[in-house]
């Protein structure tokens, strides 16, 4: 293969990772999502799971974002360096974000080297988007009974005089799991 023929396989390469890197980035924020530069939905389930080590390699990465993308480069040396923390307890973090379906990897040649880059998923910043690993630590308050959905305590606020609760999403009332009601 020819040297031209090699760059323009990488450059055709870089395109379709980042078409699919602008596709995935117009997060299309529906009734009840978060937004913050720190993926807030993701950072609670890390932290409901204990996974500590990934909520710190999840900031790391997007405090390397781009404006308007969800794609960040940053070295494991990087990574490591900013969060405190050695490569392979970065790596063991990463795998807790992929197998969370937070984040995807892939790989483009940067010269002689081969770069990682990162996309932060939907479903980051998204709880209706987790997938059933990601979900299953979660606890819940309640169904909203006019949309269906399963309320956590972030998502409702006290109703009337303290006679229920309603969802910030809809606005619907909560039908709660528990008697007791937790303090918010």
């Amino acid at each position: 293969m020819r040297v031209g023929q090699a760059e323009n396989l990488k450059l055709l390469y870089f395109f379709q990772m980042e078409k699919k890197a602008n596709k995935v980035s117009k997060l299309a924020l529906g009734p009840g999502s978060l937004y913050a530069a720190l993926p807030i939905p993701a950072y609670k389930a890390l932290s409901a799971a204990g996974e500590h080590a990934a909520n710190r390699v999840l900031t790391a990465l997007v405090s390397h974002l781009g404006k308007g993308s969800n794609l960040a480069f940053p070295s494991m040396e990087t990574i490591a360096k900013e969060t405190g923390m050695n490569k392979t307890t970065v790596n063991n973090a990463l795998k807790v974000l992929y197998s969370y379906g937070f984040v995807e990897k892939y790989k483009t040649k940067a010269g002689k080297h081969w770069r990682n880059n990162y996309l932060i998923l939907p479903s980051a910043y998204q709880r209706s988007k987790f997938s059933s690993l990601a979900a299953k630590n979660e606890k819940r308050l309640g169904i909203c009974k006019s949309c269906g959905y399963a309320v956590r305590r972030s998502d409702v606020g006290v109703w009337g005089e303290g006679e229920g609760y309603a969802h910030f999403g809809c606005g619907g009332l909560i039908s709660e799991f528990k008697k007791r009601r937790p303090k918010i």
